[in-house]
């Protein structure tokens, strides 16, 4: 699906499952140049092109990647966080019960 169909409607290109009316990959018109990159080799990167790890990132400012665990197959939601910057190197975990950062020694 290329854009919305309606007047004044957002701009961007998906691909939608028209039997289950759920849009699964979307990419917005503007989006940056290599926001999302994959080779012939089967690594992906995200803002970046030049590819030297099966997945890498690249952003201006605390690259962070984020696990959820929905709580759909029966197990306690939670959420992890991997993050680091010119300042720090952290890893959060939090669920309904509790939250813990880590931080490794400097």
């Amino acid at each position: 699906m290329i854009n919305d169909t309606g007047s004044g409607g957002a701009n961007y290109f998906s691909v939608e499952d028209a039997t289950a009316g759920r849009t699964s990959f979307l990419i917005e018109a503007g989006a940056r140049t290599n926001a999302l990159y994959a080779d012939d080799g089967g690594r992906i990167a995200i803002g970046k092109i030049t590819l030297v790890f099966t997945t890498q990132m690249k952003v201006g400012n605390t690259p962070t990647v984020r696990l959820e665990q929905d709580g759909s197959s029966e197990f306690t939601a939670q959420k992890c966080v991997v993050a680091g910057n010119e300042a720090d190197f952290f890893i959060s975990y939090s669920s309904e019960q509790n939250k813990s950062i880590l931080r490794p020694y400097a």
